[in-house]
């Protein structure tokens, strides 16, 4: 039927909200255990958590009537994203190359989610 999300939109979208939910998540415990090094940084990744989340809430209401290929091509995109911030987290060596990672993420996914209609 047309108007309604497919089981792959919607898998997208779940990718795209996991995304936000990692930065977030991040955010709150590098902020919570003092791990940012500078104000710059904390705001870095507070505008990451932005993007994500706009991402997100962009995508949830431009996904319907997009062609396969796509929304394909979105949860390509929203899956390496999540992929490379769970790897960079994951390492946790380096704050200054952490928020580079999520920076370079969350940016590749907006150019994918400015294609919607």
């Amino acid at each position: 039927m047309p108007g309604e999300l497919t089981i792959e939109m919607m898998n997208t979208l779940d990718q795209l909200e996991a995304e936000y939910q990692t930065i977030s998540n991040a955010y709150e415990d590098f902020d919570t255990n003092d791990r940012f090094e500078s104000p710059n940084q904390r705001e870095q990744m507070a505008e990451a958590m932005k993007v994500a989340l706009m991402n997100w809430v962009r995508a949830k209401n431009r996904i319907l009537g997009e062609s396969d290929a796509t929304i394909t091509s979105l949860s390509t995109a929203a899956a390496k994203a999540q992929k490379e911030i769970d790897k960079a987290l994951e390492e946790l060596k380096n704050i200054k190359a952490i928020l580079n990672i999520i920076t370079k993420a969350v940016t590749t996914v907006s150019s994918v989610v400015a294609t919607l209609a």
